[in-house]
């Protein structure tokens, strides 16, 4: 089957018989990003029986590139294009048996210059989408981005959809040539942009080559990402940015502290808390909390494997926790009545 996807979502409902296949040639446009989901209603996908999706180039190699699972009904799957012409797509089982499905596919256009038309990111649970065009000939119209630096300036947009709560959210800009061009550090949760969460530059994945990782917490819902034109590259004005969410939590709600491991008591809690864990092993460590919207409200030294912090200024609600030092990244929820 031969298929050219679109900026809309289109689908193919097909099947593979026992021990077959299904193939698809996918018609591609280098630097476009393109998304697929594959579904089937009877499949486990923890089941190694479930079908698998596998691409190939115009020469059959392999390519890598990876798998998400979004839920218990649904994979999906997305790559940047390094050529234009046709990637094969292989749609098949891992045995004996056949299998019905239907396959979603479509575009990502390119950034745009107005936020109301910005191209639909699907951004997959535990996975990132790549990103890559060019912002030659963007302007400020429209972009208020309003009590910032950058309310006159001129950025274009994507719009980012969240499938679920991410608590590792990341735009990463390792992908660019040049030192910090189009991070914002932001996104905007409306178009117009005066309702905006930011963000904070990774502490656990910073690129080497100069760029940053800009890291947020957000709820289910679509975001506005605004990339920053380059002053220094005015003619083409290149981005490779890619955006993706890993849920890197622990709740920590009553849970008993064990070693190796960090937890929070009382929680809930009220005007006090206590962090416990393994120690410090001889690293500066701080713990940040965060409300729901991103934003850094307290942050305090960690000290000893038991450390007492008075939380009597937080208003009530949901924060998270994130401590920093760590080998890996690790972020607590905490309640507050």
């Amino acid at each position: 089957l031969e298929i050219t996807p679109t900026l809309q979502w289109q689908t193919s409902d097909s099947s593979f018989l026992e021990y077959g296949c299904r193939v698809y040639k996918v018609n591609v446009v280098a630097g476009m990003t393109y998304a697929f989901q594959l579904e089937c209603a009877d499949c486990d996908w923890w089941d190694d029986l479930a079908p698998m999706m596998e691409a190939h180039d115009t020469a059959c190699n392999t390519m890598d590139i990876p798998t998400y699972s979004l839920n218990s009904g649904t994979r999906t799957w997305s790559f940047l294009a390094e050529y234009t012409g046709a990637v094969y797509l292989r749609i098949h089982g891992d045995g004996w048996q056949g299998e019905a499905f239907t396959l979603s596919y479509k575009t990502v256009g390119p950034a745009t210059d107005a936020c109301l038309d910005a191209p639909v990111v699907p951004v997959p649970f535990d996975g990132f989408v790549e990103l890559q065009g060019s912002l030659a000939g963007i302007t400020p119209n429209g972009d208020q981005l309003a009590g910032t630096a950058w309310q006159d300036s001129a950025v274009a947009w994507y719009a980012l959809e969240i499938p679920e709560n991410c608590y590792t959210f990341m735009v990463s800009y390792c992908g660019q040539d040049m030192a910090l061009p189009g991070s914002m550090g932001l996104l905007a949760t409306e178009c117009g942009a005066d309702s905006l969460v930011y963000g904070m530059p990774s502490f656990y994945f910073p690129c080497s080559n100069g760029n940053v990782n800009d890291e947020y917490w957000l709820l289910q819902g679509t975001y506005y990402l605004p990339i920053l034109a380059n002053p220094l590259d005015p003619a083409n004005n290149m981005y490779h940015i890619a955006v993706g969410c890993s849920n890197l939590i622990i709740d920590g709600i009553d849970a008993p502290t064990t070693t190796g491991s960090w937890g929070i008591h009382p929680n809930p809690g009220h005007d006090a808390l206590v962090l416990t864990g393994p120690g410090k092993g001889g690293r500066s460590m701080e713990a940040w909390f965060l409300d729901m919207t991103g934003r850094v409200v307290k942050h305090l030294p960690i000290t000893t494997t038991s450390t007492p912090m008075n939380t009597s200024e937080l208003k009530p609600g949901a924060y998270f926790i994130r401590l920093t030092g760590e080998t890996s990244p690790v972020v607590l929820r905490w309640i507050k009545e």
